[in-house]
């Protein structure tokens, strides 16, 4: 990963709403990604910010981001992306990223330490989330968005029945969100 030195020497004032950080890359553990991602992190909460932490997470990045954070704890809400519950699938599609298993440990992590949590299922890899939302939704503070892959060549990857599925499932579960993905497939295919 290369490093933008001008996002991370250049100062950062106070905006209006909720700032999504990172918006371009994962934070993970690995330097000078690491420091840098911590060094602007610390402007945008110094600045009085509230951060959207948004991460396929490294337990390592969390524990550190709950523990030199506190003092800006109520500025900071952590997103999660957890697409399955299933190691394949998470290796395959995105080779590199953590485990479920680190993940859901830092989802915990976070919450235990008093922060706000949410997960972002986009794309969801698992024909039937359930499991995957049962699991996490203890540990959940906000949302749980849940979406169907945007791109995937020709194929088409989640059904118009998978999807009514989801909507049914989750109709009357308040932290569940649909992402456009969702609204925009169900339309398209009416």
């Amino acid at each position: 990963m290369t490093v933008r030195e001008h996002d991370v020497t250049k100062g950062y004032g106070h905006k209006n709403g909720r700032i999504m950080f990172p918006t371009s890359h994962d934070i993970v553990p690995d330097e000078p990604c690491f420091t840098s991602c911590m060094s602007v992190l610390e402007k945008l909460l110094r600045a009085k910010n509230n951060v959207l932490v948004t991460t396929k997470p490294h337990l390592k990045v969390i524990e550190y981001i709950c523990k030199n954070f506190l003092k800006y704890q109520d500025q900071i809400q952590f997103r999660f992306t957890i697409t399955s519950i299933d190691d394949e699938k998470l290796e395959y599609w995105e080779p590199g990223a953590p485990r479920f298993n680190e993940r859901f440990e830092a989802v915990k992590y976070a919450r235990a330490a008093g922060y706000k949590t949410s997960i972002s299922i986009e794309p969801c890899l698992d024909e039937d989330p359930r499991k995957l939302v049962e699991t996490l939704q203890p540990f959940v503070t906000e949302s749980i968005w849940l979406g169907s892959m945007n791109y995937c060549g020709n194929h088409v990857f989640t059904s118009k029945d998978t999807i009514q599925a989801w909507v049914s499932w989750f109709s009357n579960n308040q932290l569940i969100r649909f992402k456009d993905s969702i609204s925009k497939k169900l339309i398209k295919e009416n």
